[in-house]
């Protein structure tokens, strides 16, 4: 896919895999051996489950479409690219055996047909609704777009962040990786969000750097070593994906139902794989968060 022709700029960055439009995976990791052995990464697999399986399937005949010679992004996709589902209208599923509302989004914008959630639209709509707590871990954390010919101020998710601590008085924690990429003005722009703590009585917002360990054998290796995951957890939603602007992502996003979740036994073995996703990738954050590789300051 020639993307600077498409879009004028950015690459496809998506990360999923499509089984018979049956079974699929969307994450975080690249397909090479770095990624699957050196890079910790987050994805959600999903399986028999066709009517999500088809509607990730038109994502990718949109990507087939773009990716012929000399394509161009259409100024009104075909109606057999259109989705039902998106933020406004959900599939309510059962995953786990848990009640869920799920869609994916897409970006960039363009790549949307109709009914597509873009992706940025997911993530602000997540945050948007949390009530008690947003849980953000991520690679990278610039209100920026860096790789652009020209760096530019893009404070959409990071104004998001703080009018939900601020307004909606929710809790904010971001773990954010440090690596050997890592650029120096990342701690000032964390900071500029951890200062408001204490603005209010209720507003926290906290930051944590998560630092893979590496042997001298392992820290030779290029782009490794890393915390490469992208997801968000709420008290009430999950989304896991990628980017949002000139890029090419998918997220998936799954949503609470206004319902209670159907009862899980407790003495059941297999309880842990039947908890619902949201608490799944809840349990994750917590658990790193928590733990030794995190912490307060870079260095």
């Amino acid at each position: 896919m020639n993307f600077p022709h498409l879009v004028g700029g950015g690459v496809l960055h998506t990360k999923f895999w499509l089984v018979d439009r049956k079974h699929f995976y969307v994450g975080s990791a690249n397909m090479d051996w770095r990624s699957l052995t050196q890079v910790k990464e987050m994805g959600v697999a999903v399986y028999n489950c066709s009517c999500l399986a088809a509607d990730i399937g038109k994502m990718f005949d949109v990507y087939w479409y773009l990716g012929q010679k000399g394509a161009q992004v259409p100024p009104r996709w075909p109606e057999k690219y259109s989705t039902l589902y998106g933020k406004e209208n959900p599939m309510n599923l059962t995953f786990n055996n848990s009640n869920t509302l799920t869609y994916l989004s897409s970006s960039p914008p363009t790549f949307c047909p109709k009914g597509r959630t873009v992706d940025l639209d997911a993530v602000l709509d997540v945050i948007g609704h949390a009530e008690k707590f947003i849980y953000v871990a991520v690679m990278d954390y610039y209100p920026l777009t860096l790789y652009t010919p020209k760096i530019r101020f893009w404070p959409q998710i990071d104004d998001a962040l703080r009018a939900a601590a601020i307004e909606q008085k929710v809790k904010v924690r971001l773990l954010v990786s440090e690596w050997n990429q890592t650029r120096p003005s990342l701690p000032y722009f964390l900071r500029s969000l951890t200062d408001l703590t204490g603005a209010y009585p209720w507003v926290d917002i906290k930051v944590k750097y998560f630092r893979v360990p590496s042997t001298p054998a392992q820290a030779k290796i290029p782009f490794a070593r890393v915390n490469h995951n992208k997801y968000m957890v709420t008290d009430n939603a999950a989304y896991v994906g990628d980017y949002f602007t000139n890029t090419g992502g998918v997220g998936i996003v799954i949503r609470d139902p206004m319902t209670n979740f159907l009862p899980v036994d407790s003495g059941d073995s297999e309880a842990e794989d039947k908890k619902d996703i949201r608490d799944q990738l809840e349990a994750v954050f917590e658990r790193d968060w928590n733990s030794a590789y995190a912490h307060h300051t870079m260095g």
